[in-house]
């Protein structure tokens, strides 16, 4: 089977030399010393460097040279807050089941056993090493609680120092289990038409979207937690 490049040329290359980077000092230290410092805390942090939300390690699309093609395991690495404005959207999968790893900080899973409108909401935190499993068809997404607290409740705190970054900084390893036929338009719950169709999740994307894009219009805010600028075309 075939597998489709990253449309997307540029991010490709971006991530593509990020991992290269890693590989080279990988290598270097295995020749000094046989030691190595290197570790998944270290590529969050470099992506939040770089302003890379997430990379792919495997999946049906092929996002950097370091990615696999498969049509069962989908692998990805998020970096947070830098991936907030992605995660946080709300999503379903009609096909896999979805595992979710904490690697560092603190993750807030929001999920929903159904996709009825009248469904609960449920809310589960992470912590290093403890994991979550959004079976097939639930809705699920990553809340934005841990930056609301630190920026929304404090309407002043533009200048942010280092423990304050820290809170906020997380990662987690998402692995995608199944046919993987790709995400189709209906379990986007962002694109649900709001008239047509209702989930409770659904609102409490909004309210965090609606706080990411005021965060995202905010250039020293958005400097110091490495969060992409909202760009013209997603005003």
């Amino acid at each position: 089977m075939a597998y489709q490049y990253w449309k997307n040329e540029a991010e490709f290359k971006k991530q593509s030399q990020l991992l290269q980077d890693l590989f080279n000092e990988q290598e270097k230290h295995y020749s000094e010393d046989k030691t190595t410092e290197l570790s998944l805390i270290e590529l969050a942090k470099r992506q939040r460097d770089k302003e890379i939300g997430c990379i792919y390690l495997a999946g049906g699309r092929i996002d950097n040279k370091a990615c696999l093609g498969s049509e069962n395991v989908g692998i990805l690495f998020s970096s947070l807050p830098t991936d907030y404005a992605k995660a946080i959207a709300p999503a379903f999968h009609a096909d896999h089941d979805e595992l979710i790893v904490c690697t560092a900080g603190q993750v807030v899973v929001e999920y929903s056993t159904s996709l009825d409108s009248s469904a609960v909401v449920e809310t589960i935190v992470l912590i290093p090493g403890e994991y979550f499993v959004a079976k097939a068809k639930w809705p699920h997404r990553i809340s934005l609680a841990p930056l609301r607290m630190l920026i929304i409740e404090k309407e002043n705190q533009v200048e942010l120092d280092e423990p304050q970054i820290d809170q906020v900084s997380a990662s987690f390893l998402a692995i995608k289990m199944g046919s993987l036929r790709g995400k189709g338009l209906y379990e986007d719950m962002t694109k649900w038409p709001h008239k047509s169709f209702h989930h409770p999740i659904i609102a409490k994307w909004r309210i965090d979207d609606a706080v990411m894009r005021k965060v995202r219009r905010t250039p020293e805010v958005c400097k110091m937690l490495h969060i992409p600028l909202l760009e013209n075309k997603e005003k």
